[in-house]
């Protein structure tokens, strides 16, 4: 998937409409490319069913990662990254 690839015009395949799944998910693009994309999920089955398995995906995902980290494991993350960084900046 290349997340900023513009949608070819005039129709759409399934292999067009799945590289562009995710942007639709996420409504990462522009009003005409959304029609597009339901027009063609309206006639297509297989492309809904993996439109709805995303969404459910992403639903379930929320609700899962909704605890937050206890603050020492936040703090200790920080911390890695923060070495890391300094580590490949002195590289």
């Amino acid at each position: 998937m290349i997340p900023n690839r513009q949608m070819p015009q005039g129709p759409i395949d399934c292999a067009e409409a799945l590289r562009h799944l995710y942007r639709y998910v996420d409504q990462e693009m522009s009003m005409a490319e959304l029609l597009r994309m339901k027009e063609h999920l309206d006639g297509c089955p297989d492309c809904s069913f993996e439109t709805v398995a995303v969404q459910d995906l992403r639903r379930l995902l929320k609700r899962s990662c909704a605890e937050k980290a206890p603050g020492e494991l936040r703090d200790r993350v920080a911390a890695k990254i923060a070495a890391l960084r300094q580590e490949a900046a002195a590289h």
